[in-house]
């Protein structure tokens, strides 16, 4: 397939596509759909199947006339179907993929609708989709409905594994209206196309062609994802991605992952609270027990060619760079009689990536490797009412297709203000000491911290990279100028432009793991020594936090706009030492109060862009001080964080931290630890100077 006309890069263009028209749901997402549902139930509708152009592919699968067009010339010529599903109240995920896989001219796609609202929508849209009609019957009762109180099915286990049966039958359905199916959650982002490594067309996939399912996985280091390594099979595999092949092996794969979850679901054996347990654990569990063994093995190779329809020497076992596959040791029983083995195996995880790869280690833009499917795991902030972090992260990257005109408009945002660099330089530090292991880890100078002084001090800059009390240290000088940076927005009317952040220590995906043994960094990750890293929004702050406030902001990538390039759409406010300070345009004196910034500021008030080269000692007050540190207590307060120590915590460690910090930071156990960092000094509310640094 041609390559795409907008080639990948680390921020892509945001052009949308002109048919995408989601709203931005601007932190209300549940109001809105609450609105949308209630809407329809006061209507009477005519039944799905009556909508003009809509057609039946199986007897139990309807498409819009979207889907029908795409799809229908092409049934039973075993064309590769891109598929994701969903329902309502994730619209905007589902209308972002399908922008993506539209920019790849992947024609052939298709959404699968949870319900009928969204397949009304997408109808309306012109998207493609299915909606799957099946009765309920004494072994699916379990199933024939879905009801949990959380807007974001992820976080019911129960609802989620209701959902991965509705999937599988999706699935099911196309499978034997013939088609090859690529399916992907909705938090996959296809960024280039995949078909030549499905089909074996990409250098050193060429089994993969011959295999019947293929499968993303969890695999956080890329030195254990060789062409012939096994690892993955000790892994989670991830069915965010996954292939499944129009044949025997994965007609009787399906049935089984579907039985599985039927059985669990039947026996009442998961609740809203079996954290752990979902469609994707089940299919874990089958692939363990095949006894899954590589067909390049003696013995297994001309049996699986056979089995394949291959003549020996057809494919060209010997060549050292090609990816293994593995074929089931045990047959499964097929629905229709009779019984397959499976061949299976995983996709690459640096050009099928998850969340950690991409977004904190950063491996795709080390190794110039665009990913191919980019899958927003390992990340934070998801809430009953909306996945924040998912967004976030997507927004960040540059790939968010979701968002409305509005969100890029500068005029409607009342103008942008973003700090330049990184929050904190090394050369900006000479002369700060901070108390090492100070439970506040506050700065020099600062209000409180003469209550507290210890007479053990540390340049934070000459702490090793993998001490934790460097992050410590560092994320409250960061948090500290991102305080000066907000007020100065709102005060001045604009939206703040999130700066990039900078990590000593990764956050950890669960509080069961070591992270201190392993540099601060996640276990498993860590050859790829990718400390310190510019580290997402959700590892320092909390999306989910700003969302709830109905705080406006915005993340750098959106400055790679055209429009906020062009020439006189940014301009560089000037700080300089007060003594010494004369007025002069777009210039702020360091410790200026934020009317007095208002004012000097008036004349750039149509600038979309203000940058400012740093906030360290910018404002020394503000207006209703009150108001604002409530704000800030809410948003500028660092997530949970945690983790295990495989030892007591005060002797792990004890070569880091002092035995305060550690005591402070005391979690569920003596054997887990909890960083603690206190928000920014609060502005006076008698308006008396309170500095975020002194300068």
């Amino acid at each position: 397939a041609p390559a795409p006309a907008d080639e990948w890069t680390m921020r892509p263009d945001l052009v949308r596509d002109p048919w995408l028209r989601v709203p931005s749901l601007c932190g209300k997402p549940v109001r809105r759909q609450r609105e949308t549902e209630e809407r329809g139930r006061g209507a009477s509708r005519a039944p799905a199947s009556s909508l003009p152009g809509a057609q039946w592919l199986t007897d139990k699968l309807l498409l819009n006339r979207h889907a029908a067009a795409r799809l229908l010339p092409h049934q039973g010529r075993a064309r590769i179907l891109f598929m994701v599903f969903g329902g309502s109240s994730m619209g905007d995920f589902l209308f972002h993929w399908v922008a993506h896989v539209r920019r790849l001219g992947l024609d052939s796609h298709v959404l699968g609708a949870m319900d009928e609202a969204l397949f009304r929508r997408c109808d309306e849209a012109g998207v493609g989709a299915a909606l799957l009609k099946t009765p309920p019957t004494p072994t699916r009762e379990d199933v024939a409905g879905i009801e949990t109180s959380w807007r974001y099915y992820r976080m019911d286990p129960k609802a989620f594994t209701q959902m991965g049966v509705l999937k599988v039958d999706f699935f099911e359905e196309f499978v034997r209206a013939g088609f090859d199916v690529l399916a992907s959650d909705l938090d996959v982002t296809w960024v280039r196309d995949p078909r030549p490594w499905v089909t074996g067309q990409a250098a050193g996939m060429q089994l993969l062609a011959h295999a019947d399912v293929l499968v993303s996985t969890d695999i956080a280091n890329l030195a254990l994802d060789t062409a012939r390594s096994e690892r993955w099979r000790y892994a989670e595999v991830n069915t965010g991605v996954l292939f499944l092949r129009n044949t025997n092996g994965t007609r009787a794969l399906l049935a089984a992952w579907k039985r599985k979850m039927l059985d669990e679901l039947t026996a009442g054996r998961l609740r809203k609270d079996s954290w752990g347990f979902n469609d994707q654990t089940y299919f874990n569990m089958i692939v363990r027990a095949l006894g899954l063994q590589g067909v390049q093995s003696q013995g297994v190779w001309r049996q699986w060619l056979a089995e394949r329809g291959l003549a020996d020497g057809e494919v060209d076992a010997s060549r050292e760079g090609d990816r293994s596959v593995y074929r089931s040791r045990s047959a499964l029983p097929l629905p229709s009689g009779g019984s397959a083995h499976i061949t299976l195996t995983a996709l690459p995880a640096l050009e099928f990536s998850g969340g950690h790869i991409y977004f904190v280690q950063h491996e795709q833009l080390a190794r110039a490797t665009p990913p191919v499917a980019l899958h927003t795991t390992y990340q934070f902030s998801d809430t009953p009412a909306y996945t924040w972090g998912k967004r976030q992260r997507l927004r960040e990257a540059g790939l968010w297709r979701g968002d409305g005109d509005e969100y890029f408009d500068a005029a409607r945002s009342g103008g942008f203000l973003r700090l330049v660099g990184p929050l904190v330089e090394p050369g900006s530090l000479e002369g700060v000491k901070v108390r090492e292991g100070v439970a506040a880890v506050r700065i020099e100078g600062t209000k409180g911290y003469t209550d507290r002084l210890m007479n053990n001090v540390v340049d934070p800059t000459a702490l090793p990279e993998d001490n934790p009390m460097r992050h410590l240290t560092f994320d409250v000088l960061q948090r500290a100028a991102l305080r000066d940076a907000l007020a100065l927005a709102r005060a001045l009317g604009r939206t703040l432009v999130l700066p990039r952040w900078t990590c000593w220590c990764d956050r950890m995906w669960s509080g069961s793991d070591d992270i201190f043994h392993f540099g601060c960094m996640y276990p498993g990750s860590q050859d790829g020594k990718f400390v310190p890293f510019a580290c997402p929004m959700d590892h320092v702050l909390s999306p989910a936090a700003w969302a709830k406030a109905e705080v406006d902001y915005r993340d750098a990538a959106i400055l790679d706009q055209p429009q906020l390039r062009a020439s006189g759409a940014v301009v560089d406010v000037g700080l300089e030492p007060r003594p010494g300070w004369t007025r002069k345009a777009g210039s702020l004196p360091l410790g200026t109060s934020a009317a007095e910034a208002r004012e000097l500021l008036k004349p750039l008030a149509a600038t979309p862009v203000l940058r400012l080269p740093h906030a360290r000692g910018l404002l020394c007050s503000i207006d209703d001080a009150a108001a604002f540190n409530s704000l800030a207590d809410r948003l500028l307060r660092i997530p949970t964080w945690c983790a295990k120590c495989f030892q007591p915590c005060s002797k792990e460690l004890a070569g880091w931290l002092p035995a305060e910090e550690i005591r402070r930071g005391g979690g569920w156990d003596k054997m887990s630890y909890c960083m603690k960092v206190d928000v920014p000094p609060k502005f006076d509310a008698g308006g008396a100077c309170s500095l975020n640094v002194q300068p």
